[in-house]
């Protein structure tokens, strides 16, 4: 057990240096304001929740994770990006995230914090899978994506990125771009992805200011 938290202390501090990168690279082209996050809505897409509540489990979710990293292996939490899409649509935001699950509504959040991946998910293991056999997808790591149902506000889905070292799967799905301000890109390598368009159709949510937390 000591051993395991040790190399999840490792893996976190490695990928700590990756995060400034990162953002620069998630920040490139897009509106962001240090007030504000931002929340983009799918065409058709009418969800129940509120983007701040999206915002507030996230932050949960990676408050419980750090309170069970060792210290001074832990990343401040904030969320950076969200957007509510049908379940068969989440696929296009991050490769890890497995397609044809419906049209369901569901949000995506991608953000950095201590994504640590502890507990089995309705669409996320612990383990590798056959599809991941590095574990890019299973982490842990500095940064990650999370899906929330809609109807429930469950966790269905978490993915750690620990770096550029392990870039997740590029998507099996294509998007058409928003007509709105640029979004980041997936956490697949840059050569992988398209930093300047969003894989998105949409509008930026009203609630795109919202708190929570």
């Amino acid at each position: 057990m000591r051993k395991a938290a040790g190399l999840i202390g490792l893996l976190l501090f490695m990928g700590v240096g990756a995060v400034g990168a990162l953002r620069l690279w998630n920040l490139a082209g897009s509106t962001y304001d240090a007030m504000t996050f931002p929340a983009h809505i799918a065409s058709g897409v009418t969800p129940r929740l509120a983007a701040s509540d999206a915002y507030r489990i996230t932050l949960d979710y990676l408050d419980r994770a750090m309170a069970e990293a060792q210290p001074g292996t832990t990343v401040a939490p904030a969320v950076e990006a969200i957007w509510a899409v049908t379940a068969d649509q989440a696929a296009a935001l991050d490769g890890c995230i497995p397609v044809g699950k419906g049209s369901g509504i569901v949000w995506v959040t991608k953000g950095t914090g201590t994504y640590l991946n502890l507990w089995n998910h309705a669409w996320s293991s612990t383990a590798p899978n056959l599809g991941d056999p590095q574990g890019a997808c299973t982490g842990p790591g500095p940064a990650g994506t999370i899906v929330i149902d809609d109807t429930t506000g469950e966790i269905l889905g978490v993915y750690p990125y620990a770096g550029p070292a392990y870039p997740h799967p590029s998507p099996q799905l294509t998007l058409a771009p928003a007509s709105s301000s640029p979004l980041p890109p997936v956490f697949a390598s840059p050569a992988a992805s398209s930093p300047g368009a969003s894989p998105l159709a949409g509008s930026p949510s009203p609630n795109a200011s919202g708190s929570g937390g």
